[in-house]
């Protein structure tokens, strides 16, 4: 049976945006109604780009004139808590982008508001849906790995180097206005990877350093000690360290596996039988083999196009419609969304008395 279009809609015209765009474009059963920025230069040519009818540069003009089923928030975050609450009092279905609010009081008040209208509330928490990270996710599920104890996930971007956003003094980056300026852009994604793992955070401690002078952020360096219900974790952020990394390694009581996020695949290291002297070869050579699989796969996925590592905002934005259509529950639980935000905000407090390290 054929079956009414969810009208989108989305609010900001940045980088991030053209990833939402593409995954609306690719997705069943969404037509985009409508794209709002407050240059309109940005809104006009993005509209072109993506062969949307009409643009905006006032959201309640779009919202008015469109009702959308769904909006998606693609702004800076200090924005994320105005735009949310207007768009669920329009009636309006949410996927905003992380963090969803600056504050967690700011997201208990949405959360409210969101159940109070029945509506969704969504954070992206893509990375989540890549597919290195569901094998993860499915080998700790079914017990492959043993129990897990730990997870880490480490960043390493070198940030300030000549073109980047972040080193722009003139159109500085929206994350340079907070107090924890660069880490305040991957925090989320970090705590998120974490909570998948090892379940909510009980203990938190967060150190802070600004490593190079020329760095226009108050903060370069993070590393934070997860104590969780399920384990323990390690977050960090480094924006003076290369080669580029987004670096996630699980371990288990029966395997350790491991990914790079900017890339494709996975690497074990497995408790195998035989002579125990052995296995450490054994499993290099494992290794050996999957790097160069995995390198391959990576050439693969940059000459053929598509999402590339946004693969997991694709796979969300479909899910998020397709679910909507089914009657099926929201691609990121809210409960997740929850203890995502709390660990965030344990750590950001943190910034005003840091630890040196």
């Amino acid at each position: 049976m054929s079956r009414k279009p969810l009208r989108a809609a989305v609010i900001g015209a940045g980088q991030i945006a053209k990833q939402h765009l593409g995954a609306l474009a690719a997705a069943e059963g969404v037509e985009t109604v409508g794209i709002c920025d407050l240059s309109p230069i940005m809104a006009e040519s993005t509209a072109d780009r993506f062969g949307i009818a009409h643009w905006f540069t006032d959201f309640r003009e779009l919202l008015e004139k469109q009702s959308p089923d769904v909006v998606h928030i693609t702004t800076p975050p200090s924005s994320h808590f105005h735009l949310a609450r207007e768009c669920l009092l329009a009636d309006c279905h949410v996927l905003v982008e992380k963090p969803v609010t600056v504050e967690y009081e700011q997201f208990a008040e949405l959360k409210a508001l969101a159940q109070q209208r029945d509506r969704w509330l969504v954070e992206d928490h893509n990375y989540l849906l890549n597919n290195s990270v569901q094998e993860m996710l499915s080998l700790a599920t079914t017990g492959a790995l043993g129990e897990v104890r730990h997870v880490d996930v480490q960043v390493c971007l070198a940030l300030f180097g000549p073109g980047s956003r972040f080193a722009d003094v003139d159109m500085p980056h929206p994350a340079m206005r907070e107090p924890a300026g660069v880490v305040t852009d991957f925090l989320t994604h970090l705590c998120y990877l974490a909570y998948a793992f090892v379940g909510e955070y009980k203990t938190a401690q967060a150190y802070f350093h600004r490593q190079s002078p020329q760095a226009v952020s108050p903060i370069t360096e993070f590393q934070a000690l997860i104590n969780s219900e399920r384990g323990t974790a390690r977050l960090g952020l480094s924006a003076t360290s290369q080669p580029d990394s987004f670096l996630l390694r699980v371990q288990g009581t029966r395997m350790s596996i491991a990914t790079n996020l900017f890339e494709v695949g996975t690497i074990r290291s497995e408790v195998l039988g035989g002579p125990q002297p052995l296995i450490p070869i054994r499993n290099a050579l494992k290794r050996g083999r999957n790097e160069r699989r995995n390198a391959v796969r990576s050439l693969w996925r940059k000459l053929t196009g598509g999402p590339g590592p946004y693969e997991g905002l694709w796979t969300l934005v479909e899910r998020f419609y397709a679910n909507l259509h089914n009657g099926g529950p929201p691609p990121v639980p809210m409960a997740q969304i929850d203890a995502v935000n709390r660990l965030v905000h344990e750590i950001q407090r943190e910034v005003t008395a840091p630890c040196a390290f």
